[in-house]
């Protein structure tokens, strides 16, 4: 999400609102209270810029979910011993063998590396484009300080978000290599007021 705002010249940010509400009815006839943690991500600049970053979040969103349904097949094709020989499960030191559990947790990795994959394209596109328009960095400047001049009026202030843990493996190379196929095709032009797309 980092790399779609670089490219679009926006700001991105992630709200999380945490509710509570009774869950399920378990074999007593009780019901308990839960949380529940809903996340969404907000693009905010100028209105064509932000159609764009949305355009091209489909994208990404689009090709992750193409590429989860192929994953998981191969997933389901491949023996046990197989997928510990690559993953080292099971007798390995990561416990027992559950299929589902452990194609989700694969599944995660393999989406990092295309988003990984995807962030490089994004970024490196951008810079390209840098290079070949004389006034790009002027128009950059400007926008950015009409994003900071209206975020500062709307009283946002934006955090570094947290940590990620390292993910790797054949899985994460396999996603990776899956995400260098991904093509952005976002058009060209801007202008106009502020927008903010999201929640």
């Amino acid at each position: 999400m980092t790399a779609v705002s670089y490219f679009t010249d926006t700001k991105v940010w992630r709200n999380t609102e945490e509710t509570t509400e009774f869950g399920p009815t378990d074999l007593f006839g009780d019901q308990k209270w839960h949380s529940r943690k809903t996340r969404d991500w907000v693009f905010f600049g100028l209105p064509h810029d932000c159609e764009i970053a949305e355009y091209i979040t489909a994208i990404c969103k689009g090709a992750m979910d193409r590429a989860a349904v192929d994953f998981r097949a191969e997933f389901g094709r491949k023996p046990k011993a197989s997928w510990e020989e690559d993953f080292y499960f099971g007798d390995k030191g990561h416990g027992t063998w559950n299929p589902g559990r452990e194609c989700e947790k694969q599944l995660y990795a393999f989406h990092r590396g295309m988003a990984a994959s995807m962030s490089t394209t994004l970024r490196r596109l951008k810079d390209e484009r840098r290079g070949k328009a004389s006034t790009g960095r002027d128009l950059i400047v400007v926008k950015n300080s009409m994003i900071e001049r209206d975020l500062n009026a709307l009283g946002i202030k934006l955090e570094r978000g947290g940590y990620s843990r390292p993910v790797g493996g054949y899985a994460y190379a396999s996603g990776k290599d899956a995400g260098r196929d991904v093509r952005f095709d976002p058009g060209v032009g801007a202008g106009g007021r502020l927008k903010q797309i999201g929640n």
